[in-house]
């Protein structure tokens, strides 16, 4: 009865109907919903099946070429991207790609073969039967896999549609081979007209189970939304155009004190007042409604009596015809985080310390009075500007490297550097900073150390120097010595050491007294600081004694510079009109040697310096 009803090409036409009608669908279905883009491979699988249906009903009408191989080929094609599409569809990680290749290649192959070859109508249904039941296979084991989209039912549905299909290939194929020799599909027998009825169910369960998956990962998706709506911390409700309550969370239904049933179909006006309702809600439901999502931030009336301040956003919603019919209201309890922010001002504003926030790219963008009491600049100044318009020219270098620091994420602690005052001035300024790199911040603590550095300053000249004659003292020059000594070893490069001692000054101090000796110091030490380099060291040792390092200076220009500074001290108080009586200096000369050390140099050094004495002082003698 089956074989008189329904012929091979009747059953080609439905399969094609079907398939394409069913392909079209899913292909639609994908591109209206993105997140569901295997779809697409599937109904492109369902088309490939309608199109290669088509061609074997138009067997005797075509080139065999078409209705044989081309046919086939294009069917086995099309189940291996439905495999592939489930696979896309149900976001599996591991794809069957590289197999299901191989598969279409085997069986165009074999249908090529045993078309032009050694033709065969039963080695033909043969092979075609073992692809389908291969990609069956394939596609129930995908089906039922664990992954992103979850859905049991629906997977065994189709993991079961894809099992009966492929057993069925299966027993065709065996049935096929001990069939008698039949070489034309147009007078197949029942069991052929079985495999078309085969192929429509497997399209409709396809068709029905991936849809069923789709509606249940939706439906879990939207469950999950709920739950976070309902589960989360901050109230929000949906209100339609007539401003009453239509859903609240938890949140919501504890801030206002109110069950759900309390609540729903309730208006702001009824909780908060016609003020609040009239000067707040119905202005930014309004806006909502337009399009436009809103924010605003407010005191109300709690009904529990309290004052709270709200952060308050509106946002539109749209129904399924696209229209706004609805608002979700999202509220926010900001009453201890707005006293807070309220301290942390009042805490901003009476810092002694100044206060800043900063910008990744140096522009100040919060600081407190202390800036104005400690620059002078005004915050309407400074805001908006850059450090570097402040930032003295000499320390322009090191605060470009702390701040690239920052940049990177590292805090800086203890920089110092000088910033320029209204007046022309500049301040030296101790900085603390902390980055935060995900806003792009940098927070600041900075304070005025200029008092503590020049003290500093004064304490480090005080501990270096000789506070008559403001030449360096023993200690200080000590230090000088030994490090020239050991860069002249590393370096290999000369030094020369000068000893220099005032012929005569117990005279000086006798026949004019220890005031006018204290001048002749002071015009001895600013005479040598005027002739030797900037990079020569003088010190004085004690009493009338002085020591200068000369680096880089060997015997001979050593020499030379010892005699320049004699006849320049020899002189230094003419025309002084008697205020500063005339003296001369011996000085003792010695080079550094090999293996020598401070000690030995500077002994050397005193040697010489004894025998200009000896030799009658106010000469340069060499050690």
């Amino acid at each position: 009865m089956l074989s008189t009803a329904l012929d091979i090409r009747t059953l080609s036409i439905i399969t094609v109907v079907f398939s394409m009608g069913f392909g079209a669908g899913m292909i639609a279905f994908s591109v209206a919903r993105s997140l569901f883009s295997g779809l697409k491979q599937v109904g492109f699988g369902m088309l490939s099946i309608g199109v290669a249906f088509l061609l074997i009903g138009l067997r005797h009408q075509i080139p065999p070429v078409w209705s044989l191989v081309f046919a086939n080929s294009v069917l086995v094609l099309g189940f291996m991207l439905m495999n592939r599409g489930i696979q896309s569809f149900r976001k599996l990680t591991r794809f069957d790609t590289p197999l299901g290749m191989a598969i279409v290649l085997f069986t165009v192959l074999a249908l090529f073969y045993f078309s032009y070859i050694e033709p065969s109508f039963s080695q033909r249904v043969f092979w075609i039967c073992v692809a389908l039941a291969a990609f069956s296979t394939m596609s129930c084991r995908n089906a039922l896999k664990r992954a992103a989209i979850n859905t049991p039912m629906p997977q065994r549905v189709l993991a079961l549609g894809f099992a009966l299909f492929g057993a069925f290939m299966l027993l065709r194929a065996f049935w096929v081979l001990n069939e008698q020799a039949l070489q034309d599909l147009m007078k197949a027998g029942t069991i052929h007209q079985l495999a078309f009825l085969a192929m429509i169910m497997l399209l409709l369960t396809v068709a029905f189970g991936l849809s069923w998956m789709a509606s249940e990962h939706l439906f879990q998706e939207l469950r999950q939304y709920e739950q976070i709506i309902l589960c989360s911390p901050e109230g929000i409700v949906l209100v339609d155009t007539d401003g009453r309550y239509l859903m609240a969370n938890e949140a919501c239904l504890e801030f206002v004190g109110r069950t759900r049933w309390e609540l729903l179909g309730k208006r702001s006006l009824d909780l908060f007042g016609r003020t609040f309702y009239e000067t707040v809600t119905l202005p930014n439901m309004r806006k909502a409604f337009a399009g436009e999502a809103t924010s605003t931030s407010s005191w109300i009336d709690h009904p529990s009596g309290r004052k709270v301040y709200l952060t308050i956003t509106y946002y539109p919603v749209p129904d399924a015809r696209g229209k706004n019919s609805f608002v979700a209201i999202h509220t926010k309890d900001m009453t201890e985080l707005h006293f807070a922010q309220k301290e942390k001002q009042r805490i901003f504003d009476l810092s002694l310390d100044m206060l800043s926030v900063v910008g990744m790219d140096g522009i100040y963008q919060e600081v407190n009075p202390s800036w104005t009491t400690t620059l002078g600049w005004s915050e309407e100044e400074l805001l908006g500007s850059s450090w570097a318009e402040y930032v003295h020219p000499e320390d322009l270098a090191k605060t470009q490297e702390a701040s690239e620091g920052l940049e990177r994420g590292e805090p800086v602690v203890d920089f110092v550097n000088r910033l320029r005052t209204k007046d022309g001035r500049y301040r030296h300024i101790a900085w603390m900073a902390s980055p935060d790199l995900e806003h792009s911040l940098i927070y600041c603590v900075a304070r005025d150390v200029t008092d503590r550095i020049s003290r500093e300053q004064e304490l480090f000249i005080m501990s270096t120097t000789d506070p008559l004659t403001g030449a360096h003292n023993r200690r200080s020059f000590m230090e000088r010595l030994d490090e020239e000594v050991d860069r002249s070893r590393r370096y290999g490069t000369p030094l020369s050491l000068l000893a220099l001692d005032i012929d005569h000054f117990k005279k000086v101090n006798d026949n004019y007294g220890h005031a006018m000796g204290d001048k002749v110091l002071k015009r001895l030490v600013e005479t040598c600081k005027q002739t030797l380099r900037t990079s020569d060291s003088f010190g004085r040792i004690g009493g009338e004694e002085f020591l200068a390092t000369l680096p880089f200076a060997d015997h001979n220009s050593g020499y030379e510079t010892a005699e320049r500074l004699r006849l320049e001290l020899s002189r230094c108080t003419e025309g002084t009109e008697g205020d500063i009586p005339a003296f001369t200096v011996s000085i003792g000369l010695a080079q550094l040697t090999k293996g020598e050390t401070t000690e030995s140099l500077q002994k050397r050094a005193d040697e010489a310096l004894y025998r200009a004495k000896n030799n009658g002082r106010n000469r340069v003698e060499k050690g």
